[in-house]
């Protein structure tokens, strides 16, 4: 809103895009302390908030070497192509491969909504 700084490049604004910024409509989600606090410190979440396309054989081996390395970690991996059980099956059968358990893993699929997507970093 308002005016906006001069750029040498032609402005486009984009409604309603996933990607674009624009603040949720219902505020920003609270903060809360981070999962490893819960246990002490004993767990560790990563994440990885990305398209499965980028997520191939030589990421999933080097998110395994982290989560060997890190006995008692886990990985979150959210991505719109695990809300399909045979994805997640599938990945799920690469991390075993590469020796991490699926207990290890929390595989979160497409949310309803921005809010949604918010709350779970």
């Amino acid at each position: 809103p308002g005016v906006s700084p001069p750029c040498t490049e032609k402005r486009i604004r984009l409604p309603k895009t996933f990607l674009c910024y624009s603040p949720p409509h219902n505020g920003f989600p609270d903060l809360s302390a981070p999962p490893c606090l819960k246990t002490g410190g004993a767990v560790i979440t990563f994440g990885s908030f990305n398209t499965l396309a980028k997520m191939q054989n030589g990421v999933i081996f080097l998110w395994a070497a982290v989560l060997r390395a890190v006995p008692s970690s886990r990985l979150l991996v959210k991505s719109r192509a695990l809300t399909d059980p045979n994805v997640r099956e599938r990945v799920s059968s690469l991390f075993a491969a590469c020796g991490v358990s699926a207990s290890r893993l929390d595989l979160m699929g497409l949310l309803p909504d921005n809010s949604s997507h918010l709350n779970a970093y």
